[in-house]
């Protein structure tokens, strides 16, 4: 029987359409205790804002379908878990 791992120490979101941009946040977050998870547009982003708690948001402007600036308006106007995370 193996253990369980111990769950990461930051929750980190990454909203960035562009893979080279995303493997460049990758490369700069290398070694830090942390869970990434990456959306590759705003309804991704929006999508895991609302259903998992981050301790910090990284939120591209330019993404299709929903830009960043409304993913962290419309987190920001509701009671959503992220509504306070740091972007």
């Amino acid at each position: 029987m193996t253990e369980a791992s111990p769950p990461a120490k930051f929750q980190i979101l990454l909203a960035e359409d562009d893979k080279v941009n995303q493997s460049i946040v990758q490369a700069f977050l290398f070694g830090v205790d942390m869970e990434l998870t990456i959306a590759s547009d705003g309804r991704e982003a929006l999508e895991a804002a609302l259903t998992h708690r981050f301790d910090l948001m990284i939120v591209d402007q330019n993404m299709p379908f929903i830009t960043g600036d409304r993913v962290i308006r419309h987190l920001r106007a509701g009671r959503s878990i992220n509504a306070a995370t740091p972007v």
